[in-house]
């Protein structure tokens, strides 16, 4: 089993992918940035082949009563635990399709996170787009 722990520090992600243990792997991804996406996925492929399951687990919180949030920190929280985790499923989805084997899309959240709990609502739209056949089997 092989583990790619994608992270916008890479060092932090060495750290969680040696707490994954043998077989895990970090590299260098922010979900913020459809480039980055696109290159880690790109580097997925050239080093191991395929990607089989996406689990999109980024996310932020901004330490501040909502009445306080800037719409800098608003966008700051879409663009990582929305935007991030749509664009990450999208480019996975498009690899799962091209390798002709399908594959699972996923999400993490916590129930506080409003907006990941969107986003993992919409992994459920990726699902039949990554099976070949097109069937949704839930995660």
């Amino acid at each position: 089993l092989t583990v790619i722990v994608g992270a916008r520090d890479l060092e932090k992600g060495e750290k969680a992918a040696q707490e994954v243990g043998a077989g895990a792997h970090a590299i260098q991804l922010d979900v913020t940035n459809e480039a980055s996406i696109a290159q880690a996925a790109a580097l997925i492929r050239s080093r191991f082949g395929r990607l089989d399951i996406l689990m999109n687990n980024a996310g932020l919180a901004v330490q501040k009563k909502a009445i306080d949030m800037t719409r800098e920190d608003w966008r700051q929280v879409m663009d990582v635990n929305l935007d991030g985790v749509w664009y990450t499923a999208q480019e996975a989805a498009r690899r799962m399709i091209d390798s002709g084997r399908g594959g699972s899309i996923s999400g993490w959240h916590r129930p506080r996170w409003r907006s990941r709990s969107m986003a993992c609502q919409s992994m459920r739209l990726w699902a039949p787009d990554a099976r070949p056949d097109g069937s949704f089997q839930p995660m």
